[in-house]
């Protein structure tokens, strides 16, 4: 084999490094050299999709031209047996796995697994074995299957997926008659898109992939054949003859599930199979193993509990989960993580609202103080945009107050040592002003002869005048100000300010709400990402703000966030996607009445430390002017950010994890770079110049781990604000549904009802698919239709156990709803309510 380039060791040595530091990091092996790609292939995207519907994946061996890449020459299984050690006990949801798998194997083939832990079992059907001729004959005796999710498989068979019926079921093979296999509990099924040996790629069918369209209940009758020996006595279960030794645990596990199938408890299987044990085996298992058995398949549910009739519903699942992870305080420097934590106890509120506006208040102690050096020619200023979002009643305000409370008494301070200054400052502007007056009206009234002289004693006048710098007050937190008055702030306070309030006001001052001019956005986008701001005013010079960096701080109530992406120019011009959520879980309901008080020293010590951070000096240019520190990264540090950003990239492409918000997510790595920046300077607070050390690795990684907190957060944000399209479009279609009252509608029907957001019928399809897929609607047979050239309409079931809707009378007819007609309870004796 030949020797390995010096780059080539020097590339592969890098990519260790990084996938040690990084391990979701995306490598893919290209001839000698390892190069960090930023894409999964099409089947490590679908193993992707499958698992985050909860199937279980397995990567398989890949067909080769008359090969299989095991490269056994015999091999009978080409494409379809794990590449593996522990074949399907390896098989997982977990995403660092599959990527890690389809990283190493990017053409494997994709495996789902069958039976409890995906909820499916599969009907194989194979022509080429008389499948086809199989299922006719058991289509005619018993009916037609349901429409389900169905697959076609690279060798010219189908694949049926349905809802696994919660009792034990094995894989069978012919079983159903010749070419019928069923794949359940202890297998696996091939799916799209896997290629077969023949070279044919595996396919969803049309209209009836998994997004589309969910699996159906196993039908009854099949249900029956499939344990039809179940009906058999508890004793005809234990049986006679010898079990060989090969097969102890396999053939107990078959009988004590016929058993539980018949209602039997744990206590009444572990008997009979521990008397089969003995009885039958020639080398009895341990007794230990065999009480496994019984206790593994009490968790079943017996026969009769199986829900085998479709007009039983289960309650639907929430469209948006709100089970959001919880602040990671461990991410924080120790003397904020103990302030924050101790707040969250004192007040009884969780920790992300503590946690999050501490960081804003950070942000805004070294805001244009330093900047962050990512890479070259790349750098991002610290200061961020921070929305926490809790209900009335939830003490945002006495949090907000305690956490900004040395920022108010830094301004204080400084107001007060500043105050002579300034009251100086002002009376040399007022004596030079007058001054200039009266210069400027001697030089009117001169005399030709002496007019040049009193000119130059004017200009000079005028000179003294500009040279006069009168410092403005302090300020470092502004609240309701609108943007103009913003700007001014910006250019009075060198460029740096924090918006910050414990309600959403400042959110319909950006829009406008209080003034003729519409969204004024330029001020939060420019002063988020330090660009130049410039504002020219009609009746005062024109305000220049170089490099602005704003902060802004807010804790809102939820309602604040309905709606907000409709604002005009809110997303589309990116101001919502420069925001950071937090969506903490409320606790009002279940507080402490009398909490401890965070202790002196934690708050002495968290007052102490963010004014060491506003106390901290600026960098100064050449020419005298102020200027930010440069922060940088450590090679480790560098590595674990371009990871991350690895890590993040593939799921910013349309039918990536976070395609939807690229607004946002693609500001991720950004915003992580400032987070990486505040928690370095917190943690260094107490050096005298804590930007000559680098940012190392463990603070990148608590940033990253920050960074994962607020991508759950904002996909539910993004959320409630109506920015998921299809979730916003479920939402209104369920609630359409809800208002008509109905227990079934047909497609058209509906799409009358909304076609003033619909404009074509197809465009509710997403929104139905996630209401099914969420357990509120549910398809049924399609109409009937007589009218001739008339496509029949699908209907659709309407959950019965929804909450009912108040306002619409149920007794009305689907007509009189549809058409809005009969809404009036009050007045109907079938649902009148009292009042």
């Amino acid at each position: 084999m030949a020797a390995k380039s010096d780059m080539s060791v020097v590339v592969e040595d890098f990519i260790d490094r990084v996938m040690r530091v990084f391990p979701d990091a995306e490598v893919v092996s290209r001839g000698e050299s390892t190069l960090r790609t930023n894409g999964l292939s099409n089947q490590g995207k679908a193993a992707l999709w499958y698992a985050k519907q909860g199937w279980p994946v397995l990567p398989l061996h890949t067909p080769r031209t008359g090969s299989c890449s095991c490269r056994k020459d015999d091999c009978q299984s080409q494409g379809k047996h794990p590449r593996t050690q522990r074949g399907l006990k390896d098989a997982t949801t977990e995403e660092g796995a599959i990527r890690s798998w389809w990283t190493r194997w990017p053409d494997a083939n994709v495996a789902v697994l069958t039976g409890t832990e995906s909820g499916l079992i599969v009907l194989d059907v194979d022509p080429r074995n008389g499948g086809d001729e199989s299922l006719a004959n058991l289509e005619d005796e018993f009916g037609r299957l349901p429409a389900t999710v169905e697959s076609r498989t690279g060798g010219g068979g189908r694949h049926y997926f349905f809802n696994h019926p919660r009792v034990p079921i094995r894989c069978s093979s012919g079983k159903l008659g010749p070419g019928l296999d069923l794949k359940s509990d202890g297998g696996y099924i091939v799916v799209p898109p896997s290629v077969h040996g023949s070279g044919n790629t595996y396919q969803w069918r049309d209209s009836s992939k998994p997004n589309q369209i969910q699996a159906a209940p196993l039908p009854g009758w099949l249900l029956d054949r499939l344990t039809q020996q179940y009906e058999r006595s508890p004793a005809d279960e234990v049986g006679e003859g010898n079990i060989p030794e090969g097969r102890r645990n396999e053939t107990l596990t078959s009988m004590g599930g016929r058993l539980r199938s018949m209602g039997m408890t744990t206590a009444e299987i572990r008997s009979a199979l521990l008397e089969a044990n003995r009885g039958r085996c020639a080398t009895p298992l341990d007794d230990m193993e065999v009480e496994r058995i019984a206790e593994s398949l009490g968790r079943y549910p017996p026969r009769s509990s199986i829900v085998t009739n479709s007009n039983e519903w289960e309650h639907p699942i929430p469209l948006l989960v709100t089970n959001l992870p919880e602040f990671p305080t461990p991410a924080l420097p120790d003397w904020v993580k103990e302030f924050v934590e101790a707040e969250a106890t004192a007040t009884q509120t969780p920790p992300d609202l503590a946690g999050m506006l501490t960081i804003s208040v950070c942000a805004a102690a070294i805001a244009k103080k330093v900047v962050v050096n990512v890479r070259e020619g790349y750098q991002e200023p610290v200061n961020v945009f921070i929305v926490v979002v809790l209900p009335p009643g939830s003490r945002k305000s006495a949090v907000f107050s305690h956490v900004t409370s040395p920022l108010e008494e830094y301004e204080a301070t400084e107001t007060e040592r500043l105050r002579s200054e300034i009251a100086e400052q002002q009376s040399q502007l007022r004596i030079a002003t007058e001054a200039l007056r009266k210069a400027e009206k001697k030089a009117a009234e001169a005399k030709w002869d002496k007019r040049e002289a009193a000119f130059e004693e004017a200009n000079k006048a005028a000179r003294e005048l500009a040279a006069i710098k009168v410092s403005q007050p302090p300020r470092l937190v502004v609240d309701d100000c609108s943007p103009e008055r913003l700007s001014t702030l910006l250019q009075e306070q060198g460029g740096r300010i924090a918006v910050m309030a414990p309600e959403g006001d400042v959110f319909d001052l950006i829009a406008g709400r209080y003034s003729s001019g519409g969204p004024n956005l330029g001020v939060y986008l420019r002063g988020h990402a330090g660009d130049l701001i410039r504002v020219d005013r009609v009746s005062r010079a024109s305000e220049f703000v170089e490099s602005p960096a704003l902060t802004v701080g807010l804790a809102v109530q939820p309602e604040v966030l309905n709606g907000l992406t409709r604002v005009p120019g809110f997303r589309g011009r990116g101001l919502i996607g420069r925001f950071l959520f937090a969506l903490p879980h409320s606790r009002l309901g279940c507080r402490e009445i009398s909490p401890p008080s965070v202790p002196s020293p934690v708050k002495s010590e968290y007052r102490k430390n963010v004014q060491a951070l506003l106390s901290l000096p600026f960098a100064v240019e050449t020419e005298g002017a102020p200027a930010p520190h440069t922060l940088s990264f450590d090679f480790p540090g560098q590595e674990a950010l371009m990871a991350f950003a690895s890590w993040l990239e593939p799921q910013l492409a349309e039918t990536g994890d976070l395609g939807h918000m690229t607004d946002w997510a693609g500001k991720l790595v950004g915003a992580v770079a400032r987070l990486a920046g505040i928690l370095h300077m917190a943690e260094y607070v107490g050096e005298k110049d804590p930007w000559s050390i680098l940012i190392d690795l463990p603070t990148v990684k608590r940033a990253i781990q920050i960074g994962h907190y607020l991508i759950h957060h904002a996909k539910a944000a993004f959320g409630e604000m109506g920015a998921d399209q299809e979730l916003d479009d479920a939402r209104h279609l369920l609630n359409k549904i809800q208002s008509l009252g109905v227990t079934e509608i047909t497609r058209r029907d509906l799409f009358e009802s909304v076609k003033g957001r619909f404009k074509k019928v197809d465009k509710m399809d997403p929104g139905l698919g996630l209401l099914a897929d969420h357990g509120y609607i549910r398809r049924k047979e399609m109409e009937d239709s007589s009218a001739r050239g008339r496509k029949p309409s699908l209907i659709y079931e309407v959950n019965p156990l929804l909450p009912p809707e108040l306002n619409r009378c149920r007794s009305a007819t689907q007509k009189e709803r549809l058409q809005g007609t009969q809404v009036n309870c009050a007045n109907c004796a079938n649902c009148a309510t009292p009042t």
